[in-house]
């Protein structure tokens, strides 16, 4: 402690030893790639929302995740507040528990997570400005850039007067908040359309499936809304200019009938859209094939349009190379450039056990699904690749979810079983795929701790350049935010839902990764990259021992209770605005922002079993010190320790850029104005007669 015209300034050792004890980790999990498929993957974080309930069902199956470089977005379509807009209340509609109301609210949300550096951290809470019970809002969700699209299918209600059913929301991000653009919706009468179950964006250009939706009239003299094309399905294209969206176009396919349930799937790259149907009956196999059969009921099929100016038409009418009942081919499709991925949920395969069926599997001749590979070139598309799982007993759902980016994509599997066990546990599983030439490897599965039967790991996966998404939309953890510790006896929290974050190494496009990731340092320092900030009532707790110490020797006659008032205060002064900034090799302390503490790092060891940290640090010119670092999601503790006294801790959450600059700047203001007033304390007190001060010594009054 040192005292400075009657102003305590309080500084930490300067030479110090850090633990850490990163009690957020989820668990590092590899993956050694086989054959020519991707290197090893880590798990970089387990995302859980931040209100997670019983039953919301974060990460829902087949379209409720999706990845765009750093931002991540979840669905939860069972979540019940009835919150509106952005960042609203996120704890109505949660018992302590927490639980769901028992009337099942299922309004639905979306979550927005951003990566710095390597941790993620949860940015913004999406809800509609019209929310009401069964929405459903959040069950597809896409990104691009800073565009979100939500799909809500049971929302309801008019505009100008007239009804309409399920709608997609669009929200904008500016700077690092998220506000609402626009509701899209299709007019018309009330009737079930689906309008909603599944989004797709890119740049611009919005499509939303409505997959039972009936036809429109194709033949002279044929009633709108004909039973026989009920359920035909449709999909929708919206472009915005100038910030408003318009729709451009109506999408349907061109052997529409009955059931056929166009749209159930959507995605685009560039001008391109493909859209899965899942009820096409047809058992032509391969690209173009006869689309009046009708002898293959529920194969499905998958369907390409392209765009010309603002006009779109049908390019291909994509099938599996060999067509089976109720394959579902076009559950999930996906589409880069010149490359288009299909999942076929229930397709068959020669070697699937018969009469093996498991609790929860799929009852449809127990095929374990496949995916399927399309290539275009010019404008002639056809089959690259057939994907299938390599072990399975029939009902796997393989292909349940697909995702590609460049040269990689990956199948979710979320019946799969786990073969690591003696139980016949179905957790699910992905498959990361690599593309050599024109040939597909596959590297090994890609699982999680903790991961149990019933979490349908796989049922969603998105995959953004070297980083790759896989939700689970039945975890049970009580567990809220990222990276939090998971106990897996507590696990009562059902359905409530999470996601997964792996990152692909030896991908020649995989992000920085530290020397000795193999062993765990890399992905643990990762995750001290970013922005903190201090969190003083954390802090002033932890500091109480201290702070009574510092009283006592200052009280000079005031008081003990006022004695730590001030110094409490003078601490708060100092640290409560500070900031902190960590990046490979460099940590920075912001305590004055206008003479930055800054210092270079080497990671010294890590111990797994307590999830431990050590930073050797140094400065230029200064003595060398040790850091211990302790993470728990979004909560960082640093101690500088050594030998001049017990350690006081930082307690620091962690914040964006934009925040931090806010924080910086206006601890900058504050530190001005102090010092101002610091100086003109030190001119008044030179000005001061001496008689003055030496009276008040005289009388034991203290100076100030």
């Amino acid at each position: 402690m040192i005292l400075q015209n009657a102003i305590y300034v309080y500084s930490i050792p300067t030479t110090m030893k850090m633990i850490a004890r990163l009690g957020a980790l989820a668990g590092l999990t590899l993956a050694t790639g086989a054959g020519e498929g991707p290197g090893p993957v880590f798990q970089q974080a387990y995302v859980k929302s931040s209100n997670a309930g019983l039953n919301d069902q974060f990460a829902w199956s087949g379209g409720g995740i999706a990845l765009a470089g750093d931002t991540l977005v979840a669905g939860a379509p069972g979540e019940d507040s009835s919150a509106k807009g952005v960042d609203g209340d996120q704890g109505d509609g949660l018992d302590p528990t927490p639980r769901n109301p028992s009337d099942g609210f299922d309004a639905g949300a979306a979550y927005v997570f951003l990566r710095y550096g390597s941790g993620w951290s949860q940015q913004a809470y999406l809800k509609s400005t019209d929310t009401a019970s069964n929405d459903a809002f959040g069950r597809a969700v896409a990104v691009s850039e800073d565009t979100v699209v939500v799909g809500a299918v049971g929302e309801d209600g008019k505009q100008d007067g007239v009804p309409y059913e399920g709608a997609a929301y669009v929200f904008v991000r500016e700077g690092n908040t998220w506000r609402q653009q626009a509701r899209l919706n299709v007019p018309g009468d009330s009737e079930n359309k689906g309008f909603g179950v599944a989004v797709a964006i890119c740049g611009d250009i919005v499509v939303v499936g409505a997959s039972n939706e009936r036809a429109a009239p194709t033949a002279e003299g044929e009633k709108p809304g004909s039973v026989e094309k009920l359920m035909a399905g449709a999909a929708y294209v919206f472009v915005r200019e100038g910030g408003e969206w318009r729709r451009q176009a109506r999408l349907g396919a061109s052997n529409a009938r009955y059931k056929l349930h166009f749209g159930t799937s959507v995605a685009i790259s560039g001008n391109t859209i493909i859209v899965g149907a899942i009820g096409d009956n047809s058992a032509a196999g391969g690209v173009n094939g006869d689309q009046t059969d009708d002898s293959a009921l529920g194969a499905g099929a998958a369907y390409v349009f392209v765009r010309d100016g603002t006009k779109w038409s049908q390019q291909a009418y994509l099938k599996a190379p060999k067509p089976g009942k109720f394959d579902e081919f076009g559950t999930a499709v996906a589409i880069a450039g010149e490359t288009a991925v299909v999942g076929a949920v229930a397709a068959k395969a020669a070697k699937a056990a018969n009469g093996r069926k498991s609790d929860g599997q799929r009852d449809k001749d127990n095929g374990p699904g496949a995916a399927f590979v399309f290539m275009r070139e010019g404008n002639v598309w056809s089959e690259q690749a057939s994907l299938t799982p390599p072990q399975f007993e029939g009902g796997e759902e393989y292909g349940c979810s697909v995702a590609i980016s460049g040269d990689h994509l990956v199948v979710g599997a979320k019946r799969t079983r786990d073969r690591s066990t003696k139980r016949r546990d179905h957790p699910g599983a992905a498959y990361v795929f690599t593309r050599k030439d024109a040939t597909w490897d596959q590297g090994a599965p890609l699982r999680a701790p903790h991961v149990k039967h019933g979490d349908q790991f796989g049922g969603s996966v998105a995959i953004s350049g070297s980083t790759v998404v896989v939700g689970a939309v039945g975890d049970d953890s009580y567990a809220r935010g990222v990276n939090l510790d998971r106990d897996e006896k507590d696990e009562g929290n059902q359905n409530s839902g999470a996601a997964y974050v792996f990152e692909m190494t030896g991908t020649g496009k995989a992000r920085t990764t530290p020397a000795g990731a193999g062993d765990g340092q890399g992905t643990i320092e990762e995750r001290l990259w970013g922005y903190w900030a201090t969190d003083w009532d954390a802090m002033a707790e932890s500091w109480q021992p201290a702070v009574k110490g510092w009283a006592e020797m200052s009280a000079a006659g005031r008081g003990l209770a006022a004695a730590e008032k001030k110094v409490v205060e003078e601490l708060k002064e100092v640290y409560g605005a500070m900031t902190v900034e960590i990046k490979k090799g460099e940590l920075t302390l912001y305590q004055d922002p206008g003479r930055p503490d800054r210092m270079t790092y080497v990671p010294a060891a890590s111990d797994p079993a307590t999830r431990a940290l050590e930073l050797k640090t140094s400065k230029p010119g200064g003595a060398a010190g040790t850091w211990r670092a302790v993470l728990n999601g979004d909560r960082l503790t640093l101690m500088e320790s050594g030998d001049e006294g017990s350690p006081l801790p930082l307690v620091l959450n962690r914040i964006d850029a934009a925040a931090f600059e806010k924080r910086n700047k206006s601890a900058e203001e504050h530190f001005k104005d102090r010092k101002a007033k610091l100086q003109g304390a030190e001119e008044a007190m030179k000005e001061e007669p001496a008689e003055s001060t030496e009276g008040r010594k005289e009388s034991g009054e203290s100076p100030d």
